[in-house]
């Protein structure tokens, strides 16, 4: 049975990948800065195939394993700080023991000062003797979107009055779900990706179910960086239907 080692595990995409892996029938070590787990965990954490821990209490690993750093979980630096220096800690120990690292950002986050904790996560990696896959990701929508996202402020009808203060990438939406799909399915090597929705204006039409005004939301079409190569995922639902997951999960 392959082995992945999943950090931030108890996040929106993390908690996905792990789902994800499970099904594909890899044995999961799961981890995040926090003891404690979220309710959400019982949908997994009954599987003999997974074991979580927290970065405070790592258990032992002797196997090779695919290591996923879902940093586009990670929306404020102090998070991605602590999570550089757990790595830099716990991985560089088991350096001999990682076939594959997956790495997944925000599209956004290619934007950023170079000096950003993500991205001294990458340079640390490439460093190391494995192999790097990188997937660049735009807005993902579903159950437990955080709350910084446009669509689950105006689903929880919260902070109304900041309806112009969101963390979404309008490029593009996509069903958290078939991301890690994608991301755990995908042959791993040596490339960067950037997943969009084969639907055109997807982020638009998923924002139009749910409010008046989604062309307001929508900047100047963007270009699509020349480096990556786009992978296009196809919706396994509906807008609608994710869009009632994701009302159902709070």
């Amino acid at each position: 049975m392959n082995q992945a080692v999943v950090l931030a595990a108890q996040e929106f995409l993390g908690f996905e990948i792990c789902s994800s892996l499970l099904e594909c029938g890899y044995e999961v070590k799961a981890f995040d800065q926090t003891e404690d787990l979220a309710a959400k965990w019982l949908e997994i954490g009954r599987n003999a195939n997974i074991q979580y821990s927290s970065m405070n209490n790592v258990p032992d690993l002797s196997k090779k394993f695919d290591v996923y750093l879902p940093i586009y979980d990670l929306i404020n630096q102090d998070k991605q700080s602590k999570l550089y220096e757990f790595i830099k800690g716990f991985i560089k120990e088991k350096e001999g023991l990682i076939s594959n690292t997956i790495m997944v950002f925000p599209l956004n986050e290619r934007e950023k000062d170079k000096d950003n904790p993500g991205e001294q996560i990458r340079g640390f990696f490439r460093n190391l003797n494995t192999s790097i896959s990188t997937y660049y990701l735009p807005t993902l929508f579903g159950p437990y979107q955080p709350k910084e996202y446009l669509f689950q402020k105006i689903l929880t009808e919260e902070n109304t009055e900041c309806l112009n203060q969101f963390i979404d990438d309008p490029i593009s939406v996509i069903y958290v779900k078939d991301a890690a799909d994608v991301i755990v399915n995908h042959d791993k090597g040596e490339k960067d990706y950037l997943l969009l929705s084969s639907i055109e204006d997807s982020w638009k039409k998923a924002l139009s179910k749910i409010h008046s005004s989604s062309e307001l939301y929508v900047n100047k079409k963007r270009e699509i960086p020349s480096d990556l190569e786009v992978l296009k995922v196809k919706p396994s639902l509906t807008f609608q239907e994710v869009l009632d997951l994701q009302r159902k999960s709070f």
